[in-house]
């Protein structure tokens, strides 16, 4: 047992530091922590008598791969549980597989602190000292001691079989997350082409002698919280507070997912909680667009992926038009002339739809808006009230936050400007895919698959038409405080282009005069009333 003294250390390590970790979860429940730590604790005994059957070379191969194979994954959990007090666990890494580069190199300039840094230094630096330290001169035989090598090996594997039990232990969840994952996208891809193939039954039944336009807007990290539309003291959507009479400005709306990959999904198709593998069988929303004569277009300041994690690229792609401007990575300012040239175009007569995919108020904020549009600076105004914002950092973050926000406020002002020139029936309507928190309530930013806050869910949720538009569609019914979730959107775009299928269900539209509130609505699986009473 001696010589083996580094082994034993070296798997604790790997093994025992997340429990210690665990503390600083808040979605982990006690009962949750204390099975984590029996798991752990299981697993530690069951590596180590492995390790019994190994000496030389063979240990140290074996070691070194257990170590190897530890780093991504104890990192990555222990990084989010500093950034957001949140253990990433089972599908929770989909979302940072589907994370593009762009993305993920934002995230490490503005979230890696020197804590994580130094954490995964000594961690590193600990592991190849004990590895290269320990040389075990002796080991059991499997012959002699075939229980003793078979019953750790089925425990290890039983451990990795089970999901209550995998997610105690980051360095199996997250590779078996990712076979997961691989074989999910497989399975997609695979759906996806078929339904291409398939016909599918939908009615337009807007009024077929003049065109019509609809613009889907979608927002990006845009915290209703933080709009003096819906309440905020800075001014930071004055262009849209000057037309707020022509706006319908829905004060009860939440996402279904305070991520983009799983709010998007929802939004876009027919997946909802209870039945959350029916975007691989039923059309999305471009789907049922394109197959009701519609021309569809897709605007993008966003990465266009096409992983499950990233469905909005898949719709993008369906659209006649895709127009991405990511690649020139410059503000959102830039879809404007797209906008402003598909409007003044009097070629297309049909009916045609724009879906604009804006980067919104994503980090890193003051990347989100141009140099001139700095307007709010804490060292002038003073305006900072949250207890959490104590220090220099914090106070421009929210500066930084709050300026994205106001040139959010422009663009989508600009875009409505450009819809009143349409003197056919036309509406908008915008959205953002979650909102954000900026040490609202707490000290933490940004938003968090396991942990959601009100912040986090509340998102603006905006409606404009012309009077053409509502004149036709006299059936629409406007009731700006019904509670809504974005999970059930696609049939209240539906209801917008007056599309008719065997999916539609009425009461799922907020436009609709049947709707009707659901009796669970859920935010990254945790009830709709438990996250909206954190702020």
């Amino acid at each position: 047992m001696k010589e083996r003294r580094n082994a034993l250390a070296l798997i604790l390590i790997i093994v025992l530091l997340n429990p210690c970790f665990y503390f600083r979860a808040d979605n982990i429940h006690i009962n949750d922590k204390i099975f984590a730590w029996i798991t752990c604790i299981t697993v530690g005994i069951a590596l180590f008598a492995i390790d019994l059957f190994m000496k030389g070379k063979a240990e140290k191969l074996f070691l070194s791969i257990l170590f190897i194979l530890s780093l991504a994954p104890n990192l990555t959990v222990w990084s989010y549980l500093d950034i957001g007090r949140v253990c990433i666990k089972l599908d929770m890494f989909w979302v940072i597989f589907a994370t593009d580069r762009s993305e993920s190199k934002e995230f490490f300039q503005h979230f890696i602190t020197w804590k994580i840094v130094l954490t995964g230094v000594l961690y590193t630096a600990a592991g190849l000292i004990l590895i290269v330290r320990q040389n075990s001169l002796k080991a059991l035989r499997i012959k002699r001691h075939r229980m003793m090598f078979c019953i750790p090996v089925a425990i290890v594997m039983s451990c990795i079989a089970f999901q209550y039990t995998v997610q105690a232990i980051p360095t199996f969840d997250l590779y078996k997350s990712r076979i997961i994952y691989e074989r999910q996208n497989r399975i997609f891809h695979s759906k996806w082409i078929e339904r291409q193939e398939q016909n599918i039954d939908v009615k337009c039944c807007l009024n077929d002698t003049e065109p019509h336009t609809f613009v889907i807007v979608i927002g990006e990290s845009a915290s209703a919280a933080h709009q003096s539309l819906y309440g905020y003291h800075r001014k930071t959507t004055p262009l849209l507070d000057s037309i707020k009479e022509d706006l319908n400005i829905y004060t009860q709306v939440v996402t279904s997912a305070t991520h983009t990959a799983g709010s998007l999904l929802r939004a876009l198709t027919f997946a909802t909680y209870e039945n959350p593998d029916a975007y691989m069988d039923r059309p999305d929303v471009v789907n049922l667009l394109n197959s009701a004569g519609f021309n569809t277009r897709w605007i993008t300041n966003q990465p266009v992926l096409d992983k499950i994690g990233g469905f909005y690229g898949i719709a993008a792609k369906e659209a006649q038009t895709l127009t991405d401007l990511s690649r020139f990575q410059k503000d959102d300012g830039e879809v404007l002339p797209y906008i402003q040239e598909i409007v003044e175009d009097t070629v297309d007569t049909g009916n045609r739809i724009i879906f604009v995919h804006l980067l919104g108020n994503h980090h890193s904020y003051k990347s989100r808006y141009p140099e001139n549009w700095k307007r709010f600076d804490h060292n002038k105004s003073n305006d900072i009230y949250t207890q959490f914002a104590f220090d220099e950092y914090r106070k421009r973050i929210i500066d930084e936050y709050d300026n994205s926000i106001l040139y959010g406020d422009f663009v989508l002002f600009s875009i409505i400007q450009q819809m009143k020139k349409i003197s056919t029936p036309a509406c908008l309507l915008f959205f953002s895919d979650h909102g954000e928190e900026i040490y609202d309530f707490r000290d933490f930013r940004g938003h968090s698959v396991g942990n959601p806050s009100y912040f986090q869910a509340r998102i603006p949720f905006l409606f404009w038409s012309n009077d053409e538009y509502r004149q036709e569609m006299k059936d629409l019914t406007i009731d700006t405080a019904r509670v809504y979730s974005t999970e059930e959107l696609i049939h209240s775009i539906s209801d917008l282009c007056g599309l008719k299928h065997e999916f539609f269900k009425p009461e799922h539209s907020i436009f609709s005069k049947n709707y009707k509130k659901p009796e669970q609505i859920l935010v990254s699986g945790r009830n709709y009333e438990d996250v909206m009473i954190q702020k």
